[in-house]
């Protein structure tokens, strides 16, 4: 029986990138190792989003504080 939870994963991240496509390989399961390294470059993507959110926080704190004074 496949891991409803990695599998659940792996859909969520075909959704967001279309690159963890299990079906144009051909293959529905996957080694542990392949579903770490997936997890692994998920979470590197979410990290780098993360940043990129804080940048965008910041530049609108500066335009709000500069629009005040």
């Amino acid at each position: 029986m496949p891991d409803i939870q990695v599998l659940g994963e792996v859909k969520k991240m075909n959704g967001n990138c279309n690159c963890y496509s299990t079906s144009n390989s051909g293959r529905g399961f996957l080694t542990k190792a392949e579903k770490v390294e997936m997890l692994k470059e998920y979470k590197e993507q979410l990290d780098l989003e993360s940043k990129g959110v804080g940048e965008r926080i910041k530049d609108m704190q500066k335009q709000t504080e500069g629009n005040e004074a």
